[in-house]
């Protein structure tokens, strides 16, 4: 009796969770008639959800409204405040890497945010060009989940966050930057189609099917196929149109331990044997799993907007090596 009592409760246990689990992964429901954003915001008492219109959106500074097929969203960015005021028809637009859940608290996520305001306010002066730092899903001031490992939304949501900033600034043609998952970011932009991109910079990136956090890869039909709701770029290779002046920078160090460098260079050579100018760029990558290369990708991103050329940003890279080197840990 106590073990079909005990089985019981967990049975219900079971589906309180399941309904818990979604309601709060369901797609954004119309309230009134009008599609809401769910703003989650987590601190040492718990996460509060706070429910965002459209128009609550637009009347916030530096928040976009987006669109994907099921789900909409109020995304954060960082601008470069005074530059972006007509300064003409180039943009830098970067994104950063995932976030680890024990710096998904609003604290950790406003230093974030400080952080980028710094970097983006001294390229932007010293490149005269504007600069824009998207807050992807979920960190920063966005609406929704912090979405881990190249889902096809969060793709929709940011590119559709891309066309209302292109309207909002006067902006034809972006180069794009990004970190880790940032990276990935990009190339989606990438393997869409776009026409508006005049430099892409992907460092430290993950471009095949997506691995598990425990290990191992996502599923996969039986020709090898992931889900409809992932946007692999190793997969769409055949989604870049070709753009005689556009240049493609793929950046990673040998070493990293949390995107594979084989499936960085696969990237790169597949950019090149479809006939896109890309370029593989060898970098040290900071922090214990020699990971980090966002400052690097920045960077970048701007030496390529302002013209410099495939041999001077390689020697800036080169000459990284010696210099940042000394200042990593060694792994054992």
């Amino acid at each position: 009796v106590y073990k079909r009592q005990r089985n019981i409760w967990i049975g219900l246990a079971l589906v309180v969770a399941a309904y818990f689990a979604y309601s709060t992964f369901q797609p954004s429901q119309p309230t009134g008639g009008e599609r809401v954003a769910h703003l989650r915001t987590t601190n040492g008492s718990g996460t509060r959800v706070t429910k965002i219109t459209q128009g609550e959106c637009e009347a916030t500074a530096q928040r976009v409204w987006a669109v994907s097929d099921d789900e909409v969203a109020c995304l954060a960015y960082v601008s470069s405040g005074d530059a972006v005021a007509g300064s003409g028809r180039m943009a830098i637009v970067y994104f950063h890497g995932d976030f680890p859940s024990d710096r998904q608290t609003a604290a950790k996520m406003a230093q974030s945010r400080r952080g980028y305001e710094t970097r983006v306010a001294s390229l932007a002066k010293r490149l005269q060009v504007p600069v824009f730092v998207i807050a992807r899903p979920g960190v920063m001031g966005s609406t929704g989940f912090h979405v881990i490992g190249g889902v096809r939304k969060e793709h929709q949501l940011v590119a559709s966050a891309l066309e209302t900033l292109k309207r909002r600034h006067g902006i034809n043609r972006m180069v794009l930057g990004g970190q880790s998952g940032g990276a990935r970011v990009a190339a989606q932009l990438l393997v869409s189609g776009r026409t508006d991109i005049a430099c892409g910079v992907m460092a430290s990136g993950a471009y095949g099917i997506p691995g598990r956090r425990g290990g191992g890869r996502m599923s996969t039909n039986i020709w090898g196929e992931p889900s409809k709701s992932y946007l692999i770029p190793l997969r769409s290779i055949e989604g870049v149109l070709a753009d005689g002046k556009r240049r493609l920078f793929v950046v990673g160090d040998p070493r990293d331990k949390r995107a594979e460098f084989a499936e960085q260079r696969k990237w790169a050579d597949a950019l090149r044997r479809a006939g896109h100018h890309a370029v593989l760029l060898e970098a040290p990558g900071g922090g214990k799993e020699f990971h980090y290369l966002g400052r690097v990708a920045m960077e970048v991103a701007g030496m390529c907007a302002s013209g410099k050329s495939d041999r001077e940003i390689a020697s800036y890279v080169g000459k990284l090596k010696p210099q940042v080197e000394r200042k990593l840990p060694v792994v054992k």
